[in-house]
This record gives structure tokens, C-alpha cells and sequence, in this order.
């Protein structure tokens, strides 16, 4: 069996299918608007052929006009399906679609199995199609013998607007990357932060930190709130500081409170490979986000970046996703009892860094691509049977 990804742009789609042992070669296809292609890898053209990227595991990268995805689709489809055919040859195949508007290709091609992998609701991505997105989503349920939300929230949602196929629909989140992972919660508390950091953590008061986005999902005012109850906390926030240009002016008030705060400081973009070693220096992790649609439907990477270092985490109480895990997190409603949280969380019942780790290394991708291939094969011998 040969599995087909469209696409694997997303870090932890490719992550998870190319280490699902469901298939003996992969091939991660990663279509790109030219403009961001060029961005992205320094050139207008993309692959011609699949290119091996690691053992049985293949990628192709695709630099498209703007406007393929929905305008230029009919053309663009014929050109994806043909680099499908070419891989697979007159072997099986499984093909994993993750958007809606993909679902037409379908025509083009005979897989011996489909799976819809969703990650996001779509309609905050292409707010002028939602109407359409909403119906291809449907019709895109109906079409897979498997559909896996990275969200549970999605699985619930995809589940009541297609109840003929709810016990298709599955639940597997985004994973933990294994470098993150520390040792022990002693080899987390003890590693010493990187230089960036080193004059804003020398002091003796707690410190609390967030690296991530810091756009619309990120809630500037919340924080703010907390930061001002907690003026013996140093707050330190990476991540590119968003553009406000087009912001709203409820959001801008919020972003332009927090940026007066004296204890709160932004030290800008993390390099992704640094990123364990900046969240574990330290005391608490932040997960303060902004009530918005795109919140509600999804499953914060950072919740799992975060469980791999053992350290307390606080959150607000936004994301149904981060709530299925309120025995490993501290969530709290309003800024006053999340700044009351961040001493809860200091003297926290000694078993939960463990309890953490415990759960981040059952989370791995390599663990979570063996959960799929259980999934994938279920739903191979329902469509033999």
C-alpha cells in the first residue's frame, strides 16, 4: 500500500503520515501559491518528480498560480492527480485530502481507501467562501471512509452536520516533537536559559512565558489584566509582533495595553529549534487566547509543546480542546483568577511534571502515526467487507 498526502504543508501533517506505518512509501505533496513558494524555499519552480526526503518517504513541492485552489482548480487538479498516478503506478493506494476543495480530484483518481484529515474549520481561513466550504466539507465527509479531526471539537461538530458517517469521523491531536521532550522534570528546572533570556530571568520573582503567535488568536487585554494584578511577575512573550495595521479597534486597545505594561516584555521571533530550551526556562507557561471561532475548533500546538517541558501551565478557559487536559492545566476565567493561578501552580501537587511528560511522550508523532494506521486499516477492511 502507498499513501498519498494533499497536502503536507502544515508541519504536523507531514510529521504524522510520514511516520504512520500504514503504508510502505509516502508521498507528501505540498502545493504552494508561487509567491509563498518562493518565500518558503528561495525559488519560483517547484519539483518535478518526487524527491526522497527519508526511508520509503517522498516529497514534492508544487509552485501554482495565485487564485489554484479555488479559481484555477479544474487545472490545477489534473496536474496533482497526474504526479499522483505517476507515484503509485498500478499499486493500492490511500489518499489523505485536507481541505474541502479538494474533494474533486477524486474524479481523477481510484484510491483503494480516503481520509479527509481536517485541522482547521475553513471557513476563518476563506471567510468569502464559508457558504461553499461549509457544503464541500459535507460532501467531503460523505466521500472518505475516514475522516480524523486533529480537534475533538470537529469530530463533534463534523459529526451532527453528517450523521450517517459520526462513526467514521476520529479524534487524533497534534503530537509532541520528541527534541522538546525533557528528560525529567529535575532536567527541566535545571537547564539553563538561552542568552536572549538570561537578563530578563535574572531576577528572583517568577517568571512566566509564551512563544507563539500573537496575532487575533492571542489575547493582548486578558494578559494585560493579569500582568497588572501581577506586577512581582515578569511576563515574556516571542513571537513576530503582529501587524496592527488592519486590527480591529477592540483588539489594537488590548495589544497597545499590554505593550505599556512595564513587567511585560517581547523579545520577538523564537527559532523553532530553540524553542524547548526557551520554554524551559521558565517558571509557568501562558495559553491566554482570544474567544473567536478559530479558537473554539482548535487544537493549539502549544498545549503540546508545552506538556513536553513538565512545567505548570495556565490557561483561560477559550479553547474546548486544551479543557480536555484540566488535570495537567490550570484554567482560569478571568484575569484575576489566572493571576491567582500562577502562585497555584508554584506549589502544585509534586506528581504533575510527571504527569505531564507521561502524556507528552504518549503523544509523540511516531506514537500518534501508529494510532492512525489502526484507524487506516479499520477502514480498509469496512470498505472490503
Amino acid at each position: 500500500m502507498k499513501l498519498v498526502v494533499l497536502d503536507a504543508n502544515a508541519y504536523w501533517t507531514e510529521q504524522l503520515f510520514a511516520r504512520c506505518p500504514f503504508a510502505d512509501q509516502v508521498l507528501l505533496m505540498k502545493p504552494r501559491e508561487m509567491r509563498a513558494h518562493w518565500q518558503t524555499h528561495g525559488q519560483l519552480w517547484g519539483d518535478g518528480r518526487p524527491r526522497p526526503v527519508g526511508d520509503g518517504i517522498y516529497e514534492q513541492r508544487f509552485s501554482l498560480l495565485p487564485g489554484w485552489m479555488f479559481y484555477g482548480w479544474s487545472l490545477t487538479r489534473k496536474w496533482l492527480a497526474r504526479s499522483v498516478r505517476d507515484f503509485v503506478g498500478t499499486e493500492p493506494y490511500t489518499v489523505v485530502l485536507c481541505f474541502p476543495q479538494y474533494r474533486t480530484i477524486l474524479s481523477e483518481l481510484a484510491p483503494d481507501l480516503i481520509v479527509y484529515y481536517n485541522y482547521d474549520d475553513y471557513r476563518d481561513n476563506w471567510p468569502e467562501h464559508a457558504d461553499w466550504l461549509a457544503a464541500a466539507e459535507r460532501k467531503m465527509v460523505r466521500a472518505a471512509d475516514c475522516t480524523i479531526c486533529i480537534a475533538r471539537r470537529r469530530t463533534q461538530v463534523l459529526g451532527e452536520a453528517v450523521p450517517s458517517r459520526a462513526t467514521d469521523i476520529h479524534h487524533v491531536p497534534i503530537g509532541c516533537t520528541p527534541e522538546f521532550i525533557a528528560e525529567s522534570p529535575e532536567a527541566a528546572r535545571s537547564s539553563s536559559p538561552p542568552s536572549a533570556l538570561q537578563d530578563l530571568l535574572s531576577g528572583e520573582g517568577l517568571t512566566a512565558g509564551y512563544v507563539g503567535t500573537l496575532g487575533y488568536r492571542f489575547d493582548h487585554a486578558f494578559l494585560a489584566g493579569v500582568a497588572e494584578r501581577r506586577r512581582d511577575v515578569t511576563f515574556v512573550l516571542g513571537g513576530t509582533e503582529p501587524d496592527a495595521s488592519d486590527a480591529s479597534s477592540d483588539w489594537l486597545s488590548g495589544y497597545r495595553r499590554l505593550k505599556q505594561q512595564p513587567n511585560v516584555h517581547f523579545i520577538g521571533w523564537v527559532p523553532h529549534d530553540e524553542l524547548g530550551s526557551y520554554l524551559t526556562s521558565f517558571d509557568v507557561l501562558l495559553m491566554p487566547y482570544a474567544r473567536c471561532r478559530f479558537n473554539r475548533n482548535a487544537c493549539p500546538a502549544k498545549l503540546w509543546d508545552y506538556l513536553g517541558t513538565s512545567r505548570p501551565i495556565v490557561a483561560n478557559d477559550v479553547v474546548p480542546e486544551v479543557a480536555l487536559w484540566d488535570d495537567l492545566v490550570y484554567i482560569r476565567d478571568t484575569p484575576t483568577e489566572f493571576a491567582r493561578a500562577l502562585d497555584e501552580a508554584m506549589t502544585e501537587d509534586p506528581t504533575l511534571p510527571d504527569r505531564r511528560l507521561e502524556v507528552a511522550r504518549s503523544h509523540t508523532y511516531s506514537e500518534l502515526g501508529r494510532r492512525t494506521a489502526a484507524l487506516l486499516e479499520d477502514a480498509y477492511t469496512a470498505r472490503a467487507s
